[in-house]
């Protein structure tokens, strides 16, 4: 059975050794992380950057097909929202996704959700869910955010068939966020949680 392994990193964790993580990226890195103006955005970059660097192989960044990064032996997909940076590392194909709570607004559910999907949303957690999982499917493909998300299946979890490849998903919940993770297969896969 195929383990995707979940890394989480929290920002007060991040803002309380900032100099730490900030030290182990490389000029690319943090250049990329200057390009987010609001400080906590900045540090959960840093930490995403980190995150790469410590727990995927050791070896260069290749770029798939859709411009998604990869390494050798390794697959790999980084998200973060609210308090939380998160790294997914998988042997296949993965896509995660991060979202913190929040109020969403009724024209963003509308954009989002097929008919089926609205039929299945009481509330803001099981929109959170439904849009994790269509964009964890969408990270999956390489593909990212695409304007008729409305037409990205998200239900239900488990084996699902999308422009003629099968994927398999999961939700879950921690530290008050939602997060979906997507691999390319048809079969079940193990999720592992690694709090930093």
């Amino acid at each position: 059975m195929t383990t995707v392994t979940v890394f989480f990193l929290q920002l007060n964790t991040l803002k309380s050794n900032k100099e730490k993580y900030i030290s182990a990226l490389g000029e690319s890195q943090l250049k990329k992380a200057e390009s987010y103006k609001n400080s906590d955005d900045y540090l959960l970059s840093v930490g995403g950057a980190y995150l790469v660097n410590k727990y995927t192989p050791n070896s260069p960044i290749s770029i798939g097909e859709f411009g998604k990064p990869y390494k050798d032996g390794s697959y790999f997909n980084l998200s973060h929202s609210g308090e939380i940076v998160a790294l997914a590392v998988s042997d296949k194909e993965v896509g995660l996704d991060v979202e913190g709570r929040r109020i969403v607004k009724e024209s963003v559910l509308k954009r989002v959700l097929s008919e089926k999907e609205k039929e299945h949303i009481t509330s803001t957690e099981d929109f959170l869910k439904i849009w994790t999982l269509k964009e964890s499917l969408l990270k999956c493909t390489g593909r990212g955010l695409i304007s008729r998300l409305n037409c990205v299946p998200s239900i239900p979890e488990g084996l699902k068939e999308y422009e003629g490849e099968k994927y398999f998903s999961k939700s879950f919940e921690y530290s008050e966020h939602i997060i979906s993770v997507t691999v390319k297969t048809d079969e079940e896969f193990e999720i592992k949680i690694v709090t930093v």
